[in-house]
């Protein structure tokens, strides 16, 4: 998680007063979910084919490799995750209410 979406988080969903570690355990397990997310949401926009290679690099655990790949098909990809970190930090922000 970038330090813009951690701010974004922090702020958006109420940890500000939250001691520095237990900020970090909410948001790590957050981060998870907004990845999971954004996944989903790069998915939507690849080929069949590029569908495919994706799962391949990201089940093989290469990171870089992945996020290299969906570089190469999304177009201003860190603009993309951005928005989509954002729509998920929308949708856990109504969730806790």
């Amino acid at each position: 998680m970038n330090n813009d979406i951690r701010a974004l988080a922090v702020t958006e969903l109420g940890l500000a007063d939250l001691p520095q570690e237990m900020q970090d355990e909410v948001l790590a397990q957050i981060g998870e979910n907004v990845m999971r997310g954004v996944a989903v949401a790069a998915l939507e926009k690849l080929s069949p084919e590029d569908q495919a290679e994706f799962e391949r690099l990201a089940g093989s655990g290469d990171e870089a490799g992945t996020l290299a790949f969906l570089s190469s098909k999304i177009p201003d990809f860190n603009a993309f995750v951005a928005e989509e970190s954002k729509k998920a930090i929308a949708e856990l922000k109504e969730l806790i209410g």
